[in-house]
């Protein structure tokens, strides 16, 4: 099923301002409600879970591994790059409910010249559902992560994955400091023959929040609407290692705009998929 447009949320107001409260008023437009049926216009959003399994995966299509180590990708404009070192802090993994801040405004706003839609961001209040991941994974060595957790079963209309810093003693790969840091990356670029050096070295964080209906299949998905029994969610989280640097003129990109769009590549660009399963059912 191909996902929403990224829905991730600006959170620029201020330092602290690292998780989100998503709402799930957007309306369905009329191909949605063809696809999930009509009675979903006059009935309960959402549903009901209890308890998730999330992977954090890895898609590299489009990637080589040298023998020296790193990685090289060919973007979408011409250039070479290399990554010698790259680590990222896995912030959390959650899921929205359905009666969150909804003002179904449908705002849209922009970061770094990146269409976003707004949320409201909160530093309190956290979901029971959420996951505080602070997982470190280094790209050079990029492996799937599994974490789960269960939950007071409660209506949920969203799912969220967030790239931030670390809030909580940082778990995963070692050898680095992600103190303050959502991204710390070093390697080169070449396009022409001439071979540059570039850094990221970023706090920003950023995430990708998708309703539910876009994780998973129609049918699924409207079952479990319907029948409001506690469903256990699996969860897959997939970032693209080979799109990192797609749309970066290195030659006259400038660092906010190398950082600002290898992160919505990262994030924005991440795709969710969800299968869910009623305990007691069938095999």
């Amino acid at each position: 099923m191909p996902r929403s447009p990224s829905p991730w949320t600006p959170i620029f107001a201020g330092a602290l301002a690292l998780l989100f409260a998503p709402d799930c008023t957007r309306p369905l437009d009329p191909a949605e409600t063809e696809e999930i049926g009509t009675a979903v216009l006059d009935e309960t959003d959402g549903v009901v879970l209890s308890a998730a399994v999330w992977t954090l995966a890895w898609d590299d299509e489009g990637v080589s591994w040298p023998e020296g180590g790193g990685f090289d990708v060919e973007t979408d404009l011409g250039y070479r790059v290399h990554v010698d070192s790259a680590w990222i802090l896995s912030h959390s993994v959650s899921f929205g409910r359905c009666d969150t801040f909804a003002d179904g405004s449908g705002e849209q706003a922009s970061w770094w010249g990146l269409p976003v839609r707004s949320a409201h961001a909160h530093a309190e209040d956290t979901d029971p559902s959420t996951i505080e991941t602070s997982r470190i994974e280094d790209l050079t060595k990029a492996h799937d992560v599994e974490v789960s957790t269960s939950f007071e079963a409660a209506r949920y209309c969203r799912a969220h994955w967030l790239l931030a810093r670390p809030t909580e003693p940082a778990t995963g790969a070692e050898g680095v400091s992600m103190e303050n840091r959502s991204v710390l990356l070093e390697g080169t670029f070449e396009r022409g023959g001439v071979v540059t050096p570039f850094a990221i070295d970023t706090w920003w964080p950023h995430g990708i929040l998708l309703d539910l209906p876009w994780t998973m299949g129609s049918g699924d998905y409207e079952v479990a609407r319907r029948d409001g029994e506690a469903r256990h969610a699996f969860v897959t989280v997939t970032r693209h290692l080979g799109a990192l640097f797609d749309g970066i003129d290195f030659e006259v990109a400038s660092q906010d705009q190398i950082d600002g769009t290898l992160i919505d590549n990262l994030a924005g660009g991440a795709d969710i998929t969800i299968e869910l399963w009623a305990p007691g059912a069938s095999p």
